[in-house]
């Protein structure tokens, strides 16, 4: 959000300040128009730009939207080739508990969208999100799920070409 972005650059400015090396760094809030955009653009340029992101951030997207594995390509197509991450969290109902659960929302979520109160969600499970990520050619660094009610964080990283490997992010 527009929000997260002035926060970043808050952030960014206390960095210089502090006399950091951060002059480097850019935020912005933009569409997968843009990732479609700067993909076509380099493919324009044979690919002797660099890509524009290091790091595309999808937060509570993914289960909305209908092409997902077409969107997650778009992303590795768009990241640089060292190093490119892709960050999500996603909600994952059908890992959600109860025996009739998926089920319920199965059947119920399509009727209440069809209303038009809330967006077309997929019953997406986590094992499901993660090998869509794997088969376009992502290596999950790091998973986190705090709770089968909660959402599924993934940290995953651009495959390299072979004995190319890049260290994965520090954890903290």
């Amino acid at each position: 959000s527009p929000q997260m972005i002035d926060i970043a650059q808050e952030r960014k400015q206390q960095a210089l300040a502090n006399e950091e090396d951060v002059d480097h760094v850019t935020f912005e809030c933009t569409g997968l128009d843009s990732c479609l955009a700067a993909q076509q653009q380099s493919k324009k340029n044979d690919n002797k730009d660099p890509p524009p992101y290091n790091c595309i951030m999808a937060m509570s997207i993914l289960h909305l939207l209908p092409h997902r594995q077409q969107v997650l390509q778009q992303f590795h197509e768009t990241l640089p080739n060292e190093g490119g991450l892709l960050i999500s969290s996603t909600v994952c109902l059908g890992d959600h508990p109860g025996f009739l659960t998926p089920t319920l929302l199965k059947w119920c979520l399509p009727i209440v969208s069809w209303t038009g109160y809330i967006p077309k969600v997929s019953i997406l499970q986590k094992k499901t999100l993660r090998r869509e990520m794997e088969e376009v050619g992502f290596d999950i660094v790091e998973e986190y799920h705090p709770g089968m009610d909660k959402a599924v964080f993934f940290i995953a990283q651009k495959k390299q070409a072979a004995g190319a490997a890049v260290d994965p992010p520090p954890k903290s």
